[in-house]
């Protein structure tokens, strides 16, 4: 029915657009391209998300808002998923 529809958000790997996900919750989706272009240039593989420095990764994704729920999502879920769970 629409079948030229796609997602705002920016992203070349299915995590990355989970990143891009958690961080557009009550975001707007150019505020997070913004971040994420940054991000998964810093961040360039899944194992990186979970190794990060929590405090460091909370100043990246700031702009975002509700940082510290948001880095917690990443963290988490990138743990998972590293992890197999």
């Amino acid at each position: 029915m629409f079948p030229s529809i796609k997602p705002a958000l920016k992203y070349e790997r299915p995590y990355e657009f989970l990143i891009a996900v958690i961080l557009s919750a009550q975001c707007t989706d150019k505020k997070v391209n913004e971040v994420t272009d940054k991000l998964f240039k810093k961040y360039p593989q899944l194992e990186d998300y979970a190794k990060a420095d929590f405090g460091e990764f909370c100043t990246d994704i700031r702009q975002t808002g509700f940082y510290v729920n948001k880095a917690k999502k990443c963290f988490s879920n990138s743990k998972k998923i590293t992890r197999g769970v």
